[in-house]
């Protein structure tokens, strides 16, 4: 007897690959309709897997039946494996980095006292010295702001004339003493004009490197000549820089302003950057500013504090319990697609296009000039094309900015200029390289001459 269950299974697998086509389609016109916010590298991508999909789907729904009930069940079958792939990746149920994790800590364990402590102990530790430690503390944290004497300020630096814990890649956790205004500098230079700053993220900063082989003070060595000022601070996104003029700068009148752009997170940082209301502010107001040179001596104390805190709630919480995972990202499949290089990259044309524009007009307003320099994410970026390298320069171009490219730079025996082959931030050879290209790029003796 004929109960129906055939015609029944013959129609879910028809509605299954309609389903299947369409979805499809929809990945191939989607990327088109919207090219420039998924950018050439993921749309193309897109274009490729929805292409293929939609053909075998039609294939199988206009082809023979015995197609239809396969490719029905091979779909859903891949359909299910994708979100499970992504709970478990969200969860850390699986490490989808495993192999390489554990050839990395091979090579850890092969250095000589590598360091293995946290950041926590280290201070723990100098502070048992007697030293008064602090740990660097990311920009992000900060984005809320912090209540000083009823003004909401955001520092765009660490802890003042303070030891300070930052990170470690080659096995020795990078500790200085910070400056006076809570920079990787030597005291002492604000007393008068500087020759040249440096702004930016981690690359800047100095990370992960003893003080005085980050690149700043690599430069002062290629040129013993001039006065130099890292304002850098890990973490800084373009926002963030317009703050670091603003507020620093401005103050030195620098005759030249390298800004170092980190191709692997800075476009993400302007998203993150427009998040806070203060930082926004600089962007769309030249003339803004919160004082932070003057307001130092009073946020300081409170700044320390904050940082109590958020130890505080480290410890507290013991060892480390990934959050809940909101269910939106895991219905967008966002670790699988962030895996595979499918999630788009923002599109440089617009907030940080307009915060090209805004800091060069900033320099040019006290007579400096201004040197974008592109840091190189290697080894994840081997042209550019996932991180939008082609559209950033041309902004950058565009705008009559010279820039230093340091995919040039580090093109030669690439690895060496890495604490290990797995990447990460420059070795001290890979900051004097970068240092006697920015040198370069300088006035032979004079400053204010021409190059």
């Amino acid at each position: 007897m004929d109960d129906g269950a055939g015609p029944r299974a013959s129609r879910i697998a028809n509605l299954i690959l309609t389903a299947g086509l369409l979805g499809g389609i929809a990945l191939v016109v989607g990327p088109i309709l919207r090219w420039s916010h998924f950018g050439a590298y993921v749309a193309e991508r897109w274009i490729v897997i929805g292409g293929t999909g939609a053909v075998l789907h039609a294939a199988a729904l206009f082809g023979p039946k015995a197609w239809r009930s396969t490719l029905a069940v091979v779909s859903v079958t891949l359909v299910a494996s994708a979100y499970l792939f992504e709970v478990a990746i969200a969860y850390d149920w699986i490490e989808p980095d495993a192999a390489q994790d554990a050839e990395e800590a091979a090579w850890r364990a092969s250095v000589p006292n590598y360091d293995t402590r946290m950041k926590l102990e280290v201070l723990e530790d100098l502070r048992a010295e007697g030293q008064d430690a602090w740990p660097d503390i990311g920009q992000a944290t900060l984005f809320g702001g912090l209540d000083v004497d009823g003004r909401r300020l955001v520092p765009i630096s660490g802890v003042a004339t303070a030891t300070t814990v930052y990170c470690n890649e080659s096995g020795q956790r990078t500790v200085y003493v910070a400056d006076e205004h809570g920079f990787n500098n030597p005291r002492g230079l604000y007393d008068g004009a500087a020759d040249v700053v440096i702004v930016g993220d981690s690359f800047a900063h100095g990370a992960c490197v003893p003080q005085g082989e980050d690149v700043a003070s690599q430069l002062r060595r290629a040129r013993p000549d001039l006065a130099v000022v890292n304002l850098g601070y890990g973490g800084a996104g373009p926002l963030t820089v317009q703050a670091t003029l603003a507020e620093y700068a401005r103050r030195l009148k620098p005759r030249d302003v390298f800004w170092l752009y980190y191709s692997g997170n800075d476009l993400r940082d302007t998203q993150l950057e427009l998040t806070s209301d203060v930082l926004t502010r600089y962007l769309e107001d030249i003339d803004f500013t919160q004082n932070l040179w003057d307001a130092r001596a009073g946020f300081d104390p409170v700044l320390r504090a904050f940082i109590d805190a958020k130890e505080a709630e480290r410890r507290a919480a013991g060892a480390y319990v990934p959050p809940p995972v909101p269910l939106g990202p895991t219905l967008k499949l966002q670790q699988v697609r962030r895996l595979f290089g499918l999630k788009p990259f923002p599109d440089p044309q617009g907030p940080f296009a307009r915060a090209a524009a805004q800091t060069k007009a900033r320099v040019e307003r006290w007579g400096g000039r201004l040197h974008f320099v592109y840091v190189w994410n290697w080894p994840h970026e081997p042209t550019g094309e996932r991180y939008r390298k082609a559209e950033v320069l041309e902004i950058v171009r565009g705008l009559g900015i010279p820039v230093i490219d340091t995919a040039a730079v580090l093109a030669d025996a690439t690895t060496q200029y890495y604490p290990s082959r797995f990447g990460g931030h420059l070795s001290p050879k890979g900051y004097r390289a970068l240092a006697e290209a920015m040198a370069r790029a300088l006035p032979a003796s004079d400053p204010g001459a021409s190059p």
